[in-house]
């Protein structure tokens, strides 16, 4: 995949990271890093985007808590 088609792809996965949309974002970080497996700032964001979906998870059950 050419740089450019890899960079646009990050950039849709961070659109995504930014309105909420976490498992679309994941999806196409992974798509990212299959194909660049040196992307670290591709890395970086999946890694992010799946702690955010963990967070996201848990909070119901936190709020039920308190």
């Amino acid at each position: 995949m050419p740089q450019e088609d890899l960079d646009r792809l990050f950039d849709e996965a961070n659109g995504n990271l930014a309105v909420g949309d976490l498992d679309a974002a994941a999806a196409l970080y992974r798509q990212c890093v299959a194909q660049d497996p040196d992307f670290f700032d591709a890395w970086h964001a999946l890694g992010m985007s799946l702690m955010l979906s963990l967070i996201h998870i848990s909070e119901p059950t936190r709020q039920a808590e308190i």
